[in-house]
């Protein structure tokens, strides 16, 4: 009686990622081209949350990663670094579904990247 217990309760806690609906969680990630001379600190501006309106300011010189979330499906995500310039930076924006995924690629481009999560 109790292995089927047992049983049925690892069954469940296998199935628990699978049952959260709609949470996604966002990485960013900034990195200076090899052929850039990068002096001094830049500016980076991400979307960090629901509100389309909330772009959070974080500062990079070489590498930057951090990640975000929970988001939901119809989100916008942005990332921009070192505005005006279009050629120092490669920027990345990885998303993963739940906690229990890992992070995909879904957008890079150079010193901007944006993407709606479907």
């Amino acid at each position: 009686m109790y292995r089927y217990i047992i049983i049925f309760l690892c069954f469940l806690t296998l199935n628990a990622c699978d049952r959260i609906e709609s949470q996604y969680y966002v990485r960013y990630e900034v990195e200076a081209i090899a052929s850039s001379t990068v002096i001094e600190y830049t500016d980076v501006l991400v979307q960090t949350s629901l509100n389309r309106n909330d772009v959070t300011r974080f500062y990079c010189k070489e590498y930057w990663s951090e990640d975000f979330g929970p988001f939901t499906a119809g989100d916008h995500l942005l990332i921009i670094a070192d505005s005006p310039n279009l050629d120092t930076y490669f920027v990345r924006i990885f998303i993963r579904r739940n906690e229990c995924d890992n992070f995909q690629l879904v957008n890079e481009g150079l010193n901007q990247a944006e993407y709606t999560i479907e």
